[in-house]
């Protein structure tokens, strides 16, 4: 259990590294999508013409968030897998000694079954709880960092991508 905690401590590591990025990316997906699209205010005037660059920051911005997915599970996925195995070495120890006490006669072949059981239940359940107790962590992260940037005005200059600069202006 142990070992799972560290391993899984490793893989929630590098998952709150990658929600702190999409979180950022949420930001300006929510932005584009909902912010920029309003009507209100006369801003169905000035973005008449701004439905491909609209569709082009939205597609963007999906990118991207695929990409930090795809980034954190091909770096999540070492620690997993280590996961598995341990379970697994765990599970096979349980049941190699409670098969030596059956085979030496100090336990009987029902006593042997429902141990077993009991052993690997007992295992998954601690297990579940820890991951759990960690998940919930990793959730609040992501929630403290989404939350800090809606918090943000939107007129304020935040982060490194840049606004496209287009001279033209047709009024129609």
């Amino acid at each position: 259990v142990i070992a799972n905690y560290i391993l899984n401590q490793k893989s929630n590591q590098i998952q709150i590294i990658h929600y702190k990025k999409l979180s950022e990316q949420n930001r300006g997906f929510d932005y584009v999508l909902f912010n920029l699209s309003d009507i209100r205010y006369g801003k169905d005037f000035r973005l008449y013409h701004a439905e491909d660059m609209m569709l082009r920051q939205a597609n963007d911005f999906n990118n991207n968030m695929a990409e930090i997915g795809r980034d954190q599970a091909k770096e999540s996925l070492i620690w997993l897998q280590l996961m598995k195995v341990v379970m697994s070495l765990r599970e096979g120890g349980s049941f190699l000694y409670l098969a030596y006490l059956g085979l030496n006669g100090m336990i009987s072949i029902a006593n042997f079954m429902m141990l077993v059981n009991a052993s690997n239940t007992f295992g998954n359940s601690l297990n579940t709880v820890i991951t759990q107790i960690q998940e919930l962590l990793k959730k609040a992260v992501f929630a403290y960092e989404y939350v800090g940037f809606m918090e943000l005005n939107l007129w304020e200059k935040d982060g490194n991508l840049s606004c496209e600069k287009n001279t033209e202006h047709t009024i129609e």
